[in-house]
């Protein structure tokens, strides 16, 4: 039997363990959203949908854990044009018994994203309807390592 020494600042098993253990789910809310529907178009001229996400959290003051989920969908068409986007934040409010850390939360982030997808394709399907756009699929959702920085950051340090 082989053990690993942990690298420095790494996130025990244990730690994170006691991390969800304390973590207590106080609301879901969809925080904010901007649709751009300015112009009609039919479902041929569809080609595909594209998608960014972005995870944030912060920490208020009373200690009620807030974590962001930030959504960028756009639809395009031929030649690359825009015919339509939305901007979505969906936002989860936690009492945590445990601090989180930047490290925690790398680990986090990828299971509040697994969370969010139901609601993201619910809210998008709603939109695109109301919009009279055609019927939206998102792509499979598929998993992203922890720690890419590119979508987890800290709300604090913007």
């Amino acid at each position: 039997m082989t053990s690993k020494t942990p690298q420095q600042g790494a996130v025990g098993q244990k730690e994170f363990l006691a991390f969800l253990e304390g973590l207590k789910l106080q609301t879901l809310r969809l925080r904010s959203l901007k649709v751009d529907a300015a112009r009609d178009f039919a479902h041929s001229e569809m080609q595909h949908v594209q998608h960014g996400e972005q995870y944030a959290y912060e920490v208020a003051d009373d200690g009620l854990l807030r974590v962001d989920a930030e959504f960028e969908v756009r639809l395009v068409g031929a030649r690359k044009k825009k015919l339509g986007q939305m901007s979505l934040t969906f936002s989860w409010y936690y009492h945590s018994e445990e601090p989180i850390s930047d490290k925690v939360f790398e680990i986090f982030a990828p299971m509040v994203r697994f969370q969010t997808w139901p609601h993201l394709r619910e809210v998008m399907q709603s939109v695109a309807a109301r919009c009279n756009w055609p019927r939206l699929t998102l792509p499979l959702l598929v998993a992203h390592k922890a720690g890419d920085e590119k979508r987890i950051r800290k709300t604090s340090e913007d």
